[in-house]
């Protein structure tokens, strides 16, 4: 207060007399040495106020540098985790299957490989640790599939001997069987997860989440024993009025046109000229059509088709393909579940997912069955 006090006089001195006199130059100099006495002392109580341990400096930036260290598989790691997110080229062996119902008939599509292995791609944010033991995290995943077989149910009679005589019995049975049907596309999926984990980078998570999926599919599949009613008005319609039926029933089964505009210009055509052979020579060139399977049902439509006159061997293994369904689609869902589990190594993060998006689309419903096993590779921001 008291220095305040002089300061207060030095300026009324001042201000009584401007004129260039050695005594207003004591006064000047007097004053700023008051004002730089005043800033010292306020600049060495604050100091004072805020002083850090040294050790707690010396802990501080050990984690600071820790943070910024880089390790595991060259050196894409970060010690403190990632700042931001971090990308995880995985090599992934999977379990696949896909369910497919629509009006003419099922199919159960499946992989000659009982676990192929596939490359992928996952986004994860950082960890956001809430509580003791349980967080939130984002994840983003995107990869191929391809499905090159067909679950098939075949029939057998087994005879059982006894004192009373035999009895004969059908069983049923499933197997795995090249039908020539092909189903490939690409998968995506993010969401946001909760999971239950210590905190930190480097620990196991067991986490569940539910976010929106797509699946962009194309091929054939084989409805075995199946039959489209449209085939079996061959004989009672003309050969375009029949044509433009099987068109109308492609396009109610569900096919993008947009996904697929060279099959759509064949389709909406397809009573015009040598347009269903045309169909067929493309669909061939994209592996979408083959030798049928030649079960009882099979052989009845191509006996009821060669009937007719109208068709060329070439025309009736297209109309028998656009019969077991051929699909161009993509498949959305806002709400698919995933569970998965994850365990940090120092070079390698190992996760096992597991998730059964189902779509719908027209008249199809699609059912996908995912178990994964993945070996990542983190690379962290």
């Amino acid at each position: 207060m008291k220095s305040i006090f002089i300061l207060k006089k030095n300026l009324l001195y001042m201000n009584r007399s401007i004129r260039f006199t050695w005594r207003n130059v004591l006064l000047i100099l007097v004053f700023v040495f008051q004002i730089q006495l005043l800033s010292q002392t306020n600049d060495n109580k604050l100091e004072s106020e805020t002083t850090i341990p040294k050790e707690i400096q010396n802990k501080n930036v050990e984690q600071n540098e820790d943070s910024h260290q880089r390790y595991g598989f060259l050196y894409s790691r970060r010690k403190g985790g990632p700042n931001f997110f971090a990308l995880y080229p995985s090599l992934t062996f999977q379990s696949q299957s896909l369910q497919i119902r629509s009006p003419i008939g099922s199919a159960s599509m499946d992989h000659k490989n009982p676990l192929p292995v596939i490359p992928s791609i996952e986004i994860k944010s950082k960890s956001y640790h809430m509580g003791s033991h349980w967080g939130f995290i984002f994840h983003a995943r995107s990869y191929e599939f391809e499905y090159n077989a067909q679950i098939v149910e075949t029939q057998s009679i087994v005879s059982d001997s006894n004192e009373s005589g035999s009895n004969s019995k059908n069983s049923a049975s499933f197997s795995t069987k090249d039908l020539g049907s092909r189903i490939r596309g690409r998968y995506q999926h993010a969401f946001p997860a909760i999971y239950i984990g210590a905190k930190g980078e480097d620990r196991a998570k067991l986490g569940f989440g539910v976010g929106p999926s797509e699946a962009v599919i194309s091929g054939t599949a084989n409805f075995y024993n199946s039959v489209n009613p449209v085939i079996f008005q061959a004989q009672s319609l003309d050969r375009s009025t029949f044509l433009n039926r099987v068109a109308l029933s492609q396009m109610i089964l569900g096919a993008d046109p947009s996904l697929d505009p060279l099959r759509t210009y064949f389709l909406a055509n397809i009573n015009e000229g040598k347009n269903l052979e045309h169909l067929g020579v493309y669909m061939a060139a994209k592996g979408e059509i083959g030798t049928p399977n030649f079960n009882v049902v099979t052989i009845a439509q191509i006996q009821y088709l060669n009937n007719t006159g109208n068709f060329t061997p070439l025309e009736i293994l297209t109309l028998l393909s656009l019969n077991n369904g051929a699909y161009s689609n993509r498949l959305r869902s806002n709400a698919t579940w995933v569970v998965f589990y994850e365990y940090p190594g120092e070079y390698f993060t190992f996760q096992l997912q597991v998730t059964s998006p189902l779509y719908y689309s027209g008249f199809n419903r699609f059912r996908f069955s995912f178990i994964d096993f993945s070996i990542q590779v983190p690379i962290e921001f």
